[in-house]
Formats: structure tokens, C-alpha cells, sequence
């Protein structure tokens, strides 16, 4: 019998993926609230950068973030550099001068945004030393 090759390579992570759905059989309000703090959450992010991008006064409205945010942080996710440093700016520069935003203003949102999450991170970190 003639199979594809991609086929063995693909059952085992879609087998996990229906798994895990296959534990919500029958909590579909679970799934939903699950779904939908989710995608909150993805919202929140795409709102962080364009806060950043107002207070560097770059002109991209905001709909074109809920397109960048995305492709960014997925691309960012390719382990080709630690911690993406070099690969964020790059992205930040490719997506942010399409809609006219100058390279060091790109490079600035990219550093900021980074600076954040990095802040963010130690405050998190100190928070969760010196709980109980």
C-alpha cells in the first residue's frame, strides 16, 4: 500500500491535538471560556504593541498589528537565534517599514518590546521568590 511520507511524520502531534480536545468531550462551556481567555490573551499582546508603537508615534493603526503580532512571535519561535535577539529586530525592521515606520524606529519598538517582557520576566520572578 502506498502512503505518504508526511502522513507518519504528522499522526503523532495530531494524535496529541485530539487528545487533548478528546478531554473536553462533554465540557463544551469549559472549552469555550478556554478558547475565549485565549484569544483574550492574544488580544492583550497585540494591544502591548501598539501601546509601544503609539509611544514611539510610528503610523500603523492598529488592525495591521493584529496581522504582525502574529507572524512576529511565530517567526521568533524558529530557534535560530537565543532568545531571538537580532531575529525580533530584523522582523520588527521587515514588518513596521512596510507601513512607514523608519529603521530606527523599528529597531527602537523592537528593543522596547523586548526590554518589557524582560522586565516584566525579573518582576515576576522577584514576585514569585518572596511569595509564601
Amino acid at each position: 500500500m502506498w502512503r505518504l511520507p508526511l502522513v507518519g511524520i504528522l499522526k503523532k502531534p495530531v494524535t496529541k491535538v485530539t487528545n487533548a480536545f478528546a478531554d473536553f468531550s462533554g465540557k463544551k462551556k469549559t472549552l469555550f471560556w478556554t478558547m475565549a481567555m485565549s484569544l483574550l490573551l492574544q488580544l492583550a499582546v497585540v494591544v502591548h504593541y501598539y501601546l509601544i508603537s503609539l509611544a514611539l508615534d510610528l503610523p500603523i493603526p492598529f488592525v495591521k498589528f493584529l496581522v504582525i503580532v502574529p507572524i512576529s512571535t511565530f517567526v521568533m519561535m524558529i530557534p535560530i537565534s537565543i532568545n531571538a535577539i537580532g531575529l525580533r529586530e530584523n522582523v520588527s525592521v521587515f514588518f513596521l517599514t512596510i507601513y512607514g515606520a523608519s529603521i530606527p524606529a523599528s529597531v527602537a519598538f523592537a528593543w522596547i518590546a523586548y526590554g518589557m517582557v524582560v522586565l516584566l520576566g525579573i518582576l515576576g520572578g522577584v514576585i514569585y521568590a518572596l511569595r509564601k
